[in-house]
């Protein structure tokens, strides 16, 4: 390559629907030009809608020294040619570091990280009330019971509501199409997905952050009101907690309300 300046980028197709990396967003890490295994990305939280995609920031690539050295992709091969003309002759691996190039003359550093945080899960009917889901009670699911998602501010208000379309997926097509997944009919740009036959519900492809869920409560065959808080308060007051199939609804429901919320929520990529 001539000596210049570069951009290197994660192109924004597999961003979109059929994409490797639809739903995933790009690591938040410091740009360092002399670091390696370390994510260069400029983030964004709609690499899909981007003209780019994901991009690292300037790269000035000279013949000069200064570039790191010894890094695990070079070729170790300190003599190119001497088994004649092999194009391979002087990978690395993953035939990265090829020919040969000096290591002071090679940027090997620049590296894309990306990851994606998800919220589920179960929406389910009590038989005796007790706060957590047990099939041998009699538990049912609950299919078709519409869930929202909202991002919040990290004190628990709501600041907007995460628009996914029946996927589940933000900043995917199907984002107006509302919870039946089916564009150019009555609930196009309605809110929401809805549980499926096993009571499940997931919103995916999400960046880090705070969240809040809401349920609104079926009224068929009857208005059903949430269970008790009491199982598990821990994890009733900090649904981050990792226990599962036990109610997060704040509250004791009665017949005049019709939607739950959880408390705050705030996922993680590890």
């Amino acid at each position: 390559m001539p000596p210049r300046n570069y951009l290197v980028g994660i192109d924004a197709v597999n961003f979109q629907t059929g994409g490797n990396l639809i739903g995933y967003f790009n690591s938040s890490t410091t740009f360092n030009n002399n670091n390696d295994n370390r994510d260069n990305g400029i983030d964004s939280l709609n690499p899909s809608g981007s003209t780019y995609g994901i991009l690292s920031s300037s790269i000035d690539l000279t013949v000069e020294t200064g570039y790191p050295e010894n890094e695990n992709d070079l070729s170790g091969d300190d003599t190119p040619g001497d088994d004649g003309y092999d194009p391979t002759d002087w990978d690395g691996p993953g035939s990265i570091g090829r020919y040969g190039e000096p290591d002071e003359g090679s940027d090997l550093t620049i590296d894309f990280g990306f990851y994606k945080v998800e919220i589920g899960n179960l929406v389910y009917f009590e038989t005796n009330a007790d706060g957590t889901y047990v099939a041998a009670d009699s538990d049912t699911f609950l299919n078709g019971v519409l869930v929202q998602l909202y991002e919040t501010d990290g004190s628990g208000n709501i600041i907007t509501e995460v628009i996914t379309g029946a996927d589940g997926i933000w900043h995917t097509d199907d984002d107006g199409w509302g919870p039946n997944g089916t564009s150019g009919d009555s609930d196009d740009g309605a809110v929401g997905i809805n549980t499926n036959a096993s009571g499940q519900y997931l919103f995916s492809g999400l960046p880090a952050g705070d969240y809040i869920v809401k349920v609104t409560m079926p009224t068929s065959p009857q208005q059903l009101v949430s269970t008790i808080d009491s199982f598990n308060q821990g994890d009733n007051n900090d649904p981050d907690d990792g226990t599962d199939n036990n109610d997060n609804g704040v509250g004791i429901g009665n017949a005049t309300n019709t939607e739950v919320f959880s408390e705050e929520l705030q996922p993680v990529w590890r």
